[in-house]
């Protein structure tokens, strides 16, 4: 009971701040809240737990973006969201990534992800350009997002965007080095960053 003092009457807060930040606006609560209601549920109500688990529609609580714990759990959910897309143009690429002229780490290796390339694809970032060449004039940063835009499969030349409508034009084998589907990501790689979307 010491502690259960309101917020904004802390003293050294008034010190800090001029002015008071409040949450106003939660998007994963009300994206649906039926769902939330039977999240709650689950916690309140021990001896319903397993009929409330059984009705809950996971798939279609989660329409636009997922955050995973693991990046085992992030790998197949954007595998699942990749193989529900219909593209009519599309390049595949697979992980093996074979005649490089230089070494990928183990852990970057770790974070890699099969891809089918086509234009709406979410990306993101996972390592700074020039961590992995010298080479590379990318001025992408790590953990930064980015869609596909257009796919050019003759010419092997993907075009993606960032949040700002910045373009940029890349191809196949290093987008595969760089991104990984961002459908889902994990906990660690969103830290930082405004959801203004249901997730």
């Amino acid at each position: 009971e010491q502690y259960a003092i309101p917020f904004t009457d802390l003293k050294i807060v008034n010190e800090i701040f001029e002015t008071h930040i409040e949450l106003t606006y939660n998007y994963r609560t009300n994206g649906d809240v039926e769902f939330v209601n039977k999240c709650k549920d689950i916690h309140d109500k021990p001896d319903e737990r397993k009929a409330i688990i059984k009705s809950l529609n996971l798939n279609a609580s989660i329409e636009e973006f997922a955050i995973c714990r693991t990046n085992r759990v992030r790998k197949a959910f954007n595998e699942k969201k990749m193989n529900e897309y219909n593209a009519q143009v599309e390049i595949v690429i697979n992980t093996t990534l074979d005649n490089l002229d230089f070494k990928l780490k183990d852990d970057h290796k770790a974070q890699l992800q099969d891809m089918r390339i086509y234009a709406g694809l979410p990306l993101q970032c996972i390592i700074k350009p020039k961590e992995v060449s010298k080479k590379f004039k990318y001025p992408f940063i790590k953990r930064q997002f980015f869609t596909v835009r257009a796919v050019d499969t003759i010419n092997d030349n993907i075009t993606i965007t960032n949040e700002n409508n910045d373009e940029f034009k890349i191809t196949s084998k290093h987008l595969a080095i760089l991104f990984i589907p961002a459908y889902a990501c994990t906990i660690h790689s969103i830290q930082g960053k405004t959801l203004s979307k249901r997730y």
